[in-house]
């Protein structure tokens, strides 16, 4: 009766995603627990981005995303250095 058609109405719609979706997170989470881990050990922090990028590289395959991080620190060091050669001039 009433109460199934309501049961029926509230049900959860789920989409069903690629499973190659799935993997990419599950690879991602084991990045940053690789992270956390790395960042424990009382290394410098180069030593440390060195060898998480070489275990995302040659073990979680995320070569593409390893080159976009060092896209993303070279721009920010080149911020830096830009910024105090300005500094002076002011």
């Amino acid at each position: 009766g009433h109460k199934e058609e309501v049961l029926c109405k509230k049900h959860r719609k789920t989409k069903v995603h690629s499973p190659d979706l799935c993997h990419a997170k599950i690879r991602v989470l084991r990045f940053i627990n690789e992270q956390k881990e790395e960042a424990i050990k009382n290394y410098l922090s180069p030593v440390i981005v060195n060898a998480i990028k070489e275990h995302a590289t040659r073990r979680l395959d995320l070569g593409a995303s390893v080159k976009e991080l060092k896209k993303i620190e070279d721009y920010n060091i080149k911020k830096k250095i830009y910024k105090s050669e300005d500094s002076h001039f002011i």
